[in-house]
């Protein structure tokens, strides 16, 4: 598979802003195609759930607010895709070119966003995400949910004010889960174009560290040279084990599976990987 849609939810925070520079850098490197992607949602479903006795007043005053705060959205996520894609000399065109330059467009949709970015994700190649600091917005963990559970791509989640390269060195939490065999496989454009690959792996109850041999034969037949790693498990948690790993190895991008078997929030993300999502100062590429 090769990377040439990458599709970029845009929500009008500071968040974007960490979003479109992995985005947009992706898609030089790739000759690909970014998708910047705003989704306009129901003003009544933006107010608060409303009791009986609230006036008809008060409703319409809140819906009026609603609507001023998601133009406001609209008009921040504008100026941010315009800023990048000058930034980078990024070409704005909707129509297919010859695969030779990367381009970019801006697309206004309507719906709830937990249901149009999923769907858009599934006639992409990547998804980015940003995180952000200041105003991450409030549904943003319920999307990355719904995305990753049912747009059957793999999720590039960027940390607030990355702005460097991504996957020129690569590590690979390896388990030998599905999960993280779909990780692979969806990371495997830039593990080909990758400087350096380190295979990941815990000894513990549940994985051992000869499975690493595995996953390096088979990375080898795609023409991918790696290193296996062992990750100390000491004191601290597999989590923060990991991540000490991956910055011990130099790696700018974390390749790893999303487990479980329902919503997030019912802990489909395993302790592992709630833990390097919340601490990880490296872009994570997560699929389930």
């Amino acid at each position: 598979m090769n990377i040439r849609i990458i599709l970029a939810p845009l929500f009008g925070s500071d968040a974007d802003a960490t979003a479109l520079p992995g985005a947009m850098g992706l898609a030089q490197r790739f000759q690909a195609h970014v998708q910047g992607l705003f989704v306009r949602t129901d003003p009544m479903d933006a107010v608060p759930i409303i009791g009986e006795g609230v006036s008809p007043a008060v409703i319409t005053q809140l819906t009026e607010a609603a609507k001023v705060e998601i133009e406001r959205q609209w008009r921040a996520a504008k100026g941010a895709f315009e800023a990048a894609c000058v930034r980078t000399g990024v070409t704005v065109t909707d129509r297919p070119g010859d695969g030779g330059a990367a381009s970019a467009e801006l697309v206004d949709a309507s719906g709830r966003r937990d249901d149009v970015i999923p769907r858009r994700a599934r006639l992409s190649d990547l998804v980015v995400f940003g995180r952000s600091q200041a105003d991450e917005p409030i549904d943003l963990r319920s999307i990355v949910e719904s995305t990753l559970l049912d747009g059957g791509r793999p999720l590039l989640l960027m940390p607030h004010g990355h702005s460097g390269e991504v996957g020129r060195s690569v590590a690979i939490a390896w388990n030998g889960s599905v999960q993280a065999a779909h990780a692979v496989a969806g990371a495997m454009p830039v593990l080909r174009d990758a400087t350096s690959v380190h295979i990941l792996t815990a000894e513990t109850r549940r994985t051992a560290f000869e499975r690493s041999a595995e996953l390096a034969r088979y990375l080898a037949w795609h023409g991918v040279e790696s290193t296996p790693r062992q990750v100390t498990v000491g004191d601290d948690s597999v989590g923060a084990s990991l991540l000490r790993t991956v910055a011990e190895a130099g790696a700018d991008l974390l390749v790893m599976g999303g487990y479980g078997r329902t919503r997030l929030s019912e802990l489909v993300m395993g302790g592992v990987t709630r833990h390097v999502l919340s601490e990880a100062t490296v872009p994570v590429l997560l699929a389930h």
